[in-house]
């Protein structure tokens, strides 16, 4: 029976996974096998007609599928984690009557919310926010992703920093790093446009970056200079500086007009 031999291949990949020493590109391959395999489920075509084979099929699908999602998670490939969560959701909510909720439905659904805090992908965020019970709300990880977009739109980066102690699973500490990576990032183009050079010690608590030799190699990779006076210039000359119209055609602004739009109504 194939379901059989796939149920064995997850379980191998879930134990693989809880292992001290993880060989990450290893399990990738094997999860391509396994979802390969998925596709060849006569369960998980569009017309089948539910019954106990194919219940153990859709179920077999979902715990791979949230597998998925931890490997994606350690590899730190967001992309791979939205299509895996994209392939969850309808397991989650379609078949929810027929599968019953799945044990890490609410973990899963909250490291969605920090994959999109992580992307600064605010709005998306609080549309997802919406979707949710308020039972899934009070989980760990979905309670732990609110506080930590609350802190963001406050701008306490020193308080997501204090965060790490205080993660709710080992897996969300991986978004914290991305999540850190994001908030420099911006805090870097901001500090580009508002001033063209700053005493390198303010610089580098701006950026959050506490070892001097981390912030130089950070600088060279964006074409920063410093001087040996202890100044970080910027280097980017004013008619170097797009106008509005360069930076953000026409066409772009309406577009983007719309999603806000868009954004907004779902959420209302």
């Amino acid at each position: 029976m194939a379901v059989v031999a796939l149920e064995s291949r997850v379980r191998d990949l879930e134990s693989r996974l809880g292992a001290s020493s993880v060989d990450l590109p290893a399990l990738k391959v094997e999860l391509v096998a396994v979802k390969i395999a998925l596709t060849q489920l006569p369960g998980l075509q569009p017309d089948a007609a539910v019954g106990e084979e194919v219940l153990r099929e859709l179920a077999v699908a979902r715990r791979a599928y949230e597998v998925a999602v931890r490997i994606s998670v350690m590899d730190h490939d967001l992309d791979a984690l939205e299509g895996h969560i994209a392939n969850l959701k309808p397991f989650y909510f379609d078949h929810y009557s027929t599968l019953g909720r799945s044990s890490d439905q609410s973990f899963i659904l909250g490291l969605n919310l920090l994959r999109l805090l992580a992307q600064n992908r605010i709005a998306e965020f609080h549309t997802e926010l919406e979707l949710l019970t308020d039972e899934i709300r009070q989980d760990p990880c979905v309670v732990f992703a609110r506080k930590l977009e609350t802190y963001v739109q406050e701008g306490s980066y020193s308080k997501i920093i204090e965060c790490r102690g205080s993660v709710p699973h080992p897996l969300v500490g991986h978004f914290l790093d991305i999540l850190m990576e994001t908030i420099r990032d911006e805090a870097a183009d901001c500090c580009e446009r508002a001033y063209t050079w700053l005493p390198a010690p303010y610089a580098r608590r701006l950026l959050l970056i506490e070892d001097p030799a981390s912030f130089e190699s950070y600088a060279s990779s964006l074409r920063w200079s410093l001087t040996p006076s202890g100044r970080v210039e910027f280097n980017r000359l004013d008619d170097e500086k797009p106008s509005l119209d360069e930076a953000v055609p026409p066409f772009l602004l309406m577009c983007r007009y719309l999603d806000y739009a868009r954004e907004l109504e779902r959420i209302i």
